[in-house]
Formats: C-alpha cells, structure tokens, sequence
C-alpha cells in the first residue's frame, strides 16, 4: 500500500428521523452505511461508553450491551440483551447504590465453565464478576473484586476452564465454575485494557497477557510470571506475524510491538491516544496490518516495520476511537470501521484508507464499534453504542 492522506469530503443527506445523517463517500468507489435498527435502551445522558459484543447461539443473535444512567434523578446500570432486531431478551441491573459511569464494564461471550454453552461475564460497579446464561440471563456465577472492572474478561481451558478479570485497581483473578479463586495476582497499576489469552512464547501452552498504565506482564495459567516489562498499555491486542505471536500495546502517543520474550520490536510515535484493536493482513503481502486511531486520523501500520502505510483524516481535532475489521459486504476483502466522538461511524478501504461511507446521530459516541455477522447473512454488521445507551444497528452496502 502507498504511504497517503486522505481528507473527507462528504455529500451530506439528512434524513428525518431520530437525527440520524447519512453520508455518501468515496466517489465511484464508495457505498452507504444505513441503519438496521435502533434500540430502545436510551438513558437520559450522553457518557455511555462501554461496547456492545454479539454471537449467535442457536441460530439466533444474542446482543450483549452494557448501559448506565448516572443522572442525579435516575440510576439505571443494566447488562441487556438483545436479539437480532434490537428487541430485549432480558436485562439485569445492577443495584442503584453502585449505579456509577462505568456500572456495566466491558462484556464478553464465553464458555467459562467448559459446559459447552456460552455464557455472558461482565464487571461492575458493585466491584463484582457476573456471569450469566447468555438465553435467560440467569446469575450463574458471582465473584467479589477488589475494585470495579473496567476492561473485557476472559477464559482459559488449562489446567481447567476459568475466568479471568482484572479490576480497575490492577488486581488480577483466575476464577473457577463454582466461584472460587484459583489465583490472584497484582499489577500494582491501572489496568483498562482487554485481557489476552494467547500463546506468546510459543510453547504450544496458552498465557495471560495484562497490560497496565505502567506496566505489561505475561502470565501463567496458574498465575506465576513468565515476564513484566515497563510498557505502558492503554490498548493491548494480538497477531501472528512470520508464524510468531506479537504483542501491540498503545498507550500516550507510541505504539509499540513485543515479541514473546517481551523485547520490543519497534515502536511508533503516532499521535495522542493511539486506539487499537484491529490487526488484519488487508493488502495480501502475508503481514498483518495494526489499524490504530488517533485524534481526527485512522492509520495503517505495518505490524513487521511500524512504518505507517496510510493515514486518513475523517474528523479534524475530535476524539477517533479503535478501528475494528470485518467484512461488511461479504467481497472477501476487509473493511475497517472506526467511530469518532461527533457521533459518526466511519467505514474505510482497508487496503487504501479511503473513505467509502459514513453514519451520523446528533448523539455523541465514546467508544469502539462491533463488527459481527449477527444474523448468519454472510455479511458483517456494524453495532455501535451511542452516548445515550441506544444501539445502533448498520449495514453497509458498497457502490453498484
């Protein structure tokens, strides 16, 4: 891919409804991006934040999304669970006394108790682990932290199946299916960042990666330390890259690469708050590319070099948040999706940046998007939370 900049230039149509624009972009090689659906899950504030996940179970869609209210008049932090048309299946809230900004942290789809059933885990407030029966949303598991959690859960399956959350505080545990802790383990830092579960050092055994504002540690699934380094992590996600896993971590103004020793590979100075979360081999050269936002820009890093291969302007000086990849029109080809804090979903060429459709609602938005094939058409879908706790459903559609 050649080294650009692009800066958007839109045709705006507005539409009628609910403040919602549609933007048609990129010339012949453009497309739409409409809505779906859109939830019935509103708040009366704009400062939800925490991303929404999806699966599908049994041939149905089962959309997780954590929503909170913190106006002084109401308290309503609940986990709620949609279907395929946004309509709730269940929601369980969270008791009004711990109802707070990040009530419901960010929710995961897994099988922690090895039944060969997906559950939901999700943190909250209450400074507790939840997991619920994904289809009823019956309490199934609950484990006492130390602080609210902040970041995504996750599972190992050796020696057992367990779950695993880090707190806010940095406190890390490995819970077993009947609640009980098999191990905990402080970072002694912040921790914000999604837990991995990889196989770093290419052992053919699974470890726990955590990253923190201070520091990044790999972990055992027993909890003993395999290594920590001093490297910041906002923003922690994983590839392979020449058949060897490599760690990206973000956080200030540089992303850097790891490999699985924990040396540094290279490190990049972007722009403030570099988001990542979606790394894809796009352009077919057989190394991956980490797609990273930055205020008002999307890059494309090359996962090897660092060297950045574009960068696209969607928004001047306004909060962009981490890229996602997946593919929207079912070509074979992917599409990166980022989201930007004016309340606009952007999709981009993944080989090129350009800009090939955008969303709109007068409605800020704070966080990543999901891509999902949801509802099994053999295309992804794009799911976003919106600051006031609705959930948007768009589908993408590309220039006949």
């Amino acid at each position: 891919m050649r080294p650009r900049t692009a800066l958007v230039l839109a045709l705006v149509l507005v539409g009628a409804a609910g403040g919602a624009a549609f933007f048609a972009l990129g010339g012949d090689r453009g497309g739409s991006l409409s809505a779906d659906w859109v939830s019935e899950t509103s708040r009366p504030d704009q400062v939800n934040h925490h991303p929404v996940v999806a699966e599908r179970i049994d041939g149905e869609a089962y959309i997780a999304a954590p929503v909170s209210t913190v106006s002084p008049d109401e308290a309503d932090c609940a986990l709620v669970q949609l279907d395929g048309q946004g309509t709730v299946r269940w929601r369980y809230a969270i008791a009004d006394s711990a109802c707070a900004t990040h009530g419901i942290g960010d929710p995961v789809f897994a099988d922690y108790d090895g039944d060969g059933e997906l559950e939901v885990l999700a943190s909250t407030t209450e400074n507790r682990l939840y997991g619920f029966d994904a289809r009823t949303g019956d309490v199934e598991l609950t484990f006492p932290l130390a602080s609210f959690g902040y970041s995504q859960p996750a599972v190992v399956t050796v020696p057992e199946h367990r779950a695993l959350v880090a707190d806010f505080y940095g406190n890390v545990f490995s819970v077993g299916p009947n609640g009980s802790a098999a191990w905990n383990y402080s970072m002694g830092t912040v921790v914000v960042s999604d837990l991995l579960v990889e196989d770093v050092v290419g052992d053919s055994t699974p470890e726990i990666a955590v990253g923190g504002s201070k520091r990044l540690a790999l972990l055992t699934p027993e909890g003993t330390t395999v290594w920590t380094r001093n490297v910041s992590a906002q923003f922690l996600v994983s590839a392979r890259v020449d058949g060897e896993s490599t760690l990206f971590a973000s956080k200030g103004e540089t992303v850097r690469a790891l490999d699985g020793n924990g040396s540094v590979l290279w490190r990049e100075r972007t722009g403030v708050r570099p988001a990542l979360h979606g790394v894809v081999d796009a352009d077919g050269d057989e190394a991956p590319e980490v797609f990273v936002s930055v205020r008002g820009h999307v890059l494309a890093l090359d996962a090897r070099t660092g060297d950045t291969e574009w960068k696209t302007t969607v928004v001047p000086d306004t909060l962009v948040f981490a890229p996602v990849v997946g593919d929207l029109d079912a070509d074979g080809d992917a599409e990166v999706v980022a989201t930007s804090n004016d309340g606009t979903v952007w999709v981009l060429d993944a080989n090129s940046g350009d800009v090939l459709a955008s969303y709109n609602r007068d409605v800020k938005i704070w966080t990543h998007a999901t891509v999902s094939d949801y509802d099994g058409d053999g295309r992804d879908e794009v799911l976003v939370v919106f600051g006031d706790g609705r959930v948007v459903s768009l589908s993408y559609r590309a220039a006949e």
